[in-house]
């Protein structure tokens, strides 16, 4: 659908997918440096993912499908330049091979042979995020793995390789789904959000210097060491009883300059946010009720009117 400068849309269009595809997942970027934005498409059915080359005339007829693997069952996909070659890459999260597959993009629409990384046996991930924690100018790759309850740590350490640390408990049953990485606190150390769906619950953990990392009963946390061996505070919000959070996003929803957090909460069908204080802290939840049975799943937060007022993009 094509945006309007008032937050409406003039049309829509349909681009079709492979028959018997069953599109899950997307993302969107330029892949190709021609100007127009590419689709990256998940074909759950299909275990592949396809690749939609963008056009002046807002057509996708140049289009490109990778295999991800047998009954991979992927749940998710990140675009993120992985080895620094100024080259988007695509990574796939496979929930069933518990594997996250890279493709590296080459020049002229192309993309190398899939890289597979293991994050453990049987540990379902569902959602990754690749930010450097460490500060060594490499890439590392956080996962959340729902079938194992807990967080996968891989810190890279060369353009295409990880190494992986041991996981981190978020719990018994609690279900690790989505996970956001900022600086909440304004201390230009990257911090994490995460939410675990089945102790409805919202976690913030504050980052500081030097890739390090310690557990805590029922809770999962990555904490950045500081050098005289002490770590950074953690904190839980609930977001409320049989809530189910399933998606978490961030944007400054009441322009104060200071980032908040927004869930979709599906058990709930409500959507819950959280208001920053700036320092690492956040308000209790604030709750939008998103209809009866109506089970939101997917967030995305935008300026969709060009109001200068973020708002919020829910899929039920």
């Amino acid at each position: 659908m094509y945006g309007m400068c008032d937050g409406t849309f003039s049309r829509r269009e349909t681009v079709p997918t492979l028959p018997g595809a069953l599109p899950s997942f997307l993302d969107v970027r330029d892949l190709d440096k021609n100007g127009w934005p590419d689709i990256v498409v998940l074909n759950s059915a299909l275990s592949s993912v396809t690749v939609m080359f963008g056009h002046i005339n807002n057509s996708f007829d140049d289009q490109i499908t990778m295999s991800i693997g047998k009954d991979a069952q992927s749940s998710a996909v990140v675009i993120v330049d992985v080895n620094d070659d100024d080259l988007d890459d695509i990574a796939v999260v496979n929930s069933q091979s518990s594997a996250v597959v890279i493709f590296l993009g080459y020049v002229n629409r192309t993309f190398f042979s899939q890289i597979t990384y293991s994050t453990g046996y049987n540990t379902y991930p569902v959602s990754a995020v690749f930010a450097d924690f460490n500060d060594d100018r490499q890439l590392d790759m956080v996962v959340c793995n729902t079938k194992s309850d807990n967080i996968g740590i891989h810190f890279g350490y060369s353009s295409t390789s990880f190494v992986s640390l041991p996981a981190y408990s978020a719990g018994v049953f609690s279900r690790p789904m989505s996970i956001v990485i900022e600086d909440f606190n304004n201390d230009t150390q990257l911090d994490v959000a995460v939410v675990n769906s089945r102790t409805d619950n919202l976690m913030v953990l504050l980052g500081s210097t030097f890739g390090t990392f310690i557990e805590n009963d029922n809770i999962i946390g990555i904490f950045l060491g500081k050098s005289n061996g002490m770590f950074a505070n953690q904190s839980i919000y609930s977001t409320g009883l049989q809530s189910q959070p399933s998606s978490v996003r961030i944007g400054d929803f009441n322009n104060d300059t200071l980032l908040d957090i927004v869930v979709a909460n599906y058990g709930s069908n409500t959507v819950g946010v959280f208001h920053g204080y700036g320092n690492g802290n956040f308000s209790e939840q604030i709750i939008f009720s998103i209809g009866f049975n109506s089970r939101p799943f997917a967030l995305s937060v935008a300026d969709v009117n060009e109001d200068n007022v973020t708002d919020i993009i829910i899929g039920n």
